[in-house]
């Protein structure tokens, strides 16, 4: 794989980011308003836990012709288009 999406702010994790980017792998990680600052510069990208949420809310993370129950069963986007979407 080339990226790598932890779903953690914890610092604990640090290493596993450093082991990761050691080998030319992308990282990104979920965020919220807990998540330590050294933890967040390390990583390539972040996923802020309230942008998220957000989005989803307002419906910018699903296909807009798939029926409704099949866009419930749909796997979690990806970080690029998470991005994408917040722009």
């Amino acid at each position: 794989f080339d990226e790598f999406i932890i779903l953690s702010g914890d610092a604990d994790f640090t290493p596993v980011l450093h082991r990761l980017r050691s080998h030319a792998r992308r990282t990104v990680i979920y965020a919220n308003d807990n998540t330590a600052a050294p933890y967040t510069a390390i990583c390539d990208g972040e996923v802020r836990e309230r942008d998220f949420l957000a989005l989803l809310r307002q419906g910018h993370l699903q296909g807009k012709d798939a029926p409704e129950q099949v866009r419930e069963q749909q796997a979690l986007p990806s970080a690029a288009a998470i991005a994408r979407a917040a722009s």
